[in-house]
């Protein structure tokens, strides 16, 4: 299936652009979730752009274009997992409300 092959794609791209120290998987149907211990929020949002980018120029004859939309958080002191995981959906719906195939970070 088409949507699979995407999603592979996706998955691999973003496997190969992360550090070892990352960790990123699947989470729900189309979404992706990546940890990033001991990064800031402004290079977090510099991996997501460069994702997003790297995504959008994958090429393939029998594929349509890729978009991603990007939602960014950074985990606050005494946050929990719960809450930090909200934030940065939420910075994704913003990213998919104001147009997708961006970064936003809340």
């Amino acid at each position: 299936m088409i949507g699979d092959e995407i999603l592979v794609l996706i998955a691999q791209t973003l496997a190969n652009r992360v550090r070892e120290t990352d960790a990123v998987c699947r989470w729900g149907g189309e979404e992706f979730i990546a940890l990033l211990p001991r990064t800031t929020l402004q290079s977090a949002v510099l991996l997501a752009e460069s994702l997003r980018q790297a995504i959008e120029a994958i090429s393939k004859p029998h594929l349509p274009p890729m978009t991603v939309s990007v939602g960014v958080a950074q985990h606050q002191d005494d946050e929990s997992t719960e809450s930090l995981i909200k934030r940065a959906d939420d910075a994704l719906y913003e990213a998919k409300n104001s147009g997708r195939n961006k970064v936003v970070m809340l």
